[in-house]
C-alpha cells in the first residue's frame, strides 16, 4: 500500500480560504448586501395596545370601527413630521405624512405581505417579503409586483385624521 501525505503553505490554505468565502457570498447574490440597508426604517407597527385604547380623557389615539380609521393626531404623535409614517396592521393600512396625509393598503400587490413594511431615505415603501417598492401614491416603483397599492380616501377635521377604507 501507497500512502502520500503534505502540507499545503500557508498562502495556500489563505487563497483556499479566501476563494471559498467569495464563492459562497457570490450565491448569494448581492440582494444579501442590501437586504438590511440602513436606508430603511425599522417598522412601526402599531401593536394591539394602541388601537382602540383610551387615554386619561377617554379618547383614543387611533380607533378602528368597520371600514374607517380615526387618528386623533393630538394623541398620536409618530405623524408629526413631513416622512413620517405609521403601520396600522389591524386595519391593513399605512399611513404617511407626505406634507398631507396619504393612505396606502398595506397588503401588497405582489403575495400578499401585510405586516413587513419600511419606509426608506428616498421617500418610498418596500416590503420585506419580496423587496417591491412604492412610491407615497403606491405606484410600482420595483417589482416584482406589478400593480399598485391601493389609496385610501382620507379627511382632515382639525385634529382627526379619518381613513375610508374599501
Amino acid at each position: 500500500m501507497k500512502v502520500k501525505s503534505g502540507k499545503l503553505s500557508e498562502d495556500r490554505r489563505k487563497f483556499l480560504k479566501d476563494a471559498g468565502s467569495f464563492a459562497v457570498l457570490s450565491m448569494m447574490g448581492i440582494g444579501f448586501f442590501t437586504s438590511c440597508s440602513s436606508d430603511d426604517d425599522p417598522v412601526p407597527v402599531v401593536d394591539n395596545n394602541d388601537v382602540n385604547e383610551n387615554d386619561d380623557n377617554g379618547e383614543a389615539a387611533i380607533s378602528i370601527q368597520g371600514n374607517t380609521v380615526r387618528i386623533n393626531l393630538d394623541l398620536e404623535n409618530r405623524l408629526d413630521e413631513a416622512g413620517s409614517w405609521l403601520l396600522i396592521s389591524q386595519a391593513n393600512v399605512i399611513v404617511i405624512n407626505d406634507g398631507g396625509f396619504v393612505a396606502l393598503t398595506a397588503v401588497c400587490t405582489h403575495a400578499g405581505c401585510n405586516t413587513s413594511w419600511s419606509f426608506n431615505n428616498q421617500r418610498q415603501l418596500v416590503c420585506g417579503c419580496h423587496g417591491s417598492r412604492f412610491d407615497t401614491e403606491g405606484n410600482v416603483l420595483q417589482g416584482p409586483a406589478s400593480r399598485p397599492l391601493e389609496m385610501f380616501e382620507t379627511s382632515q377635521d382639525e385634529n382627526i385624521l379619518t381613513i375610508t377604507t374599501s
